[in-house]
């Protein structure tokens, strides 16, 4: 995956998983899983682009409020 492929995935799964917490509100509902189907892509990549399903989520807050 080139960087620029890796980028591309990386905001598809932030805005995917910024979409299903808002929609969901429960952070228990928003799994790897869920955000995987919105976004369509295959499985793993969230620890290739991330590392942990958390450290997405923690992207996603932060992109609320950069100071977290």
């Amino acid at each position: 995956m080139d960087k620029q492929d890796l980028e591309a995935t990386k905001a598809a799964l932030l805005k995917t998983a910024n979409n299903l917490i808002t929609e969901y509100i429960d952070l228990t509902k928003v799994t790897s899983h869920a955000i995987l189907g919105k976004a369509g892509i295959t499985t793993a990549i969230i620890n290739y682009c991330f590392g942990l399903k958390e450290d997405l989520i923690f992207d996603v807050f932060k992109s609320f409020n950069p100071r977290i």
